[in-house]
């Protein structure tokens, strides 16, 4: 009975691998049509075809027509209540994958130029995405405007800087930005949740929404100081870089 049991398990997990990698590969596709033309608007490196390109292709499709598909609609048409949250699982989702494409990429050696592009930009594209529901739904609060427009300021100069020089390495303070980035940002998006049915979170005299939208507002906090760290840290590797070239041109001549 034992072996029985443990075989269907097995059974299910290997179908659930299947059906899992056929969604990847169909959600992650390659880029075409509007995608292609931005992606080639933007000089990105030419498609590879991989599992991990595939899970940021998929992770940059759910987030940005995850939210912008379903939120814009709870906020301005009658009927759409429910919409709002399909667009907190799609955001989840992002993240989750977000998890994913890196580890795979160095387990299978299928680190990319591409994936090293769209990694990033990705990122970006959810990140910016879920500000500008934010800001709608908070009404452009001072506090989440300034952290939020620092941020983005931030990925600017930085996306102004990947394309000057393209080996240049993510440092560690900026990963370590995008965990406080996507917790802050989910945790805002639930109190947006939270509007959508305010009688399931209510704790007596402290709504449950007080708690989770502070908590939010103090890790967005954190991840625009750490890209302000960050910052610095990009602008000094650029200067030794700077230094390291001219140094090199001296002695060739």
């Amino acid at each position: 009975m034992r072996k029985h049991i443990a075989l269907a398990l097995c059974q299910l997990w290997e179908a659930a691998k299947r059906g899992t990698l056929k969604a990847l590969r169909t959600l992650g596709a390659r880029p075409g049509g509007v995608e292609r033309r931005f992606f080639e608007w933007l000089e990105a490196p030419p498609w590879e075809d991989s599992i991990a390109n595939n899970i940021t292709m998929a992770r940059l499709r759910v987030g940005f027509w995850g939210m912008h598909g379903f939120y814009w609609p709870y906020a301005f048409l009658p009927g759409f209540d429910w919409a709002i949250a399909i667009a907190f699982v799609a955001l989840m989702t992002g993240a989750v994958l977000d998890c994913l494409d890196g580890p795979v990429a160095r387990k299978y050696n299928h680190i990319t130029d591409f994936g090293r592009f769209a990694d990033p930009l990705a990122d970006k594209t959810i990140a910016w995405s879920a500000f500008a529901v934010l800001l709608h739904h908070y009404g452009g609060a001072w506090w989440l405007a300034a952290t939020t427009g620092s941020i983005v300021f931030y990925d600017v100069g930085v996306t102004r800087l990947r394309k000057h020089y393209r080996e240049m390495q993510t440092n560690r303070v900026a990963k370590a930005k995008q965990w406080p980035l996507d917790a802050g940002v989910i945790a805002l998006l639930f109190g947006v949740l939270i509007d959508w049915n305010p009688q399931w979170f209510n704790n007596g005299e402290a709504p449950i929404r007080y708690f989770i939208e502070m908590a939010g507002a103090v890790l967005l906090s954190t991840a625009a100081v750490l890209a302000g760290i960050s910052a610095l840290v990009y602008r000094h590797q650029n200067r030794v870089r700077g230094r390291t070239v001219s140094s090199c041109l001296k002695h060739d001549t």
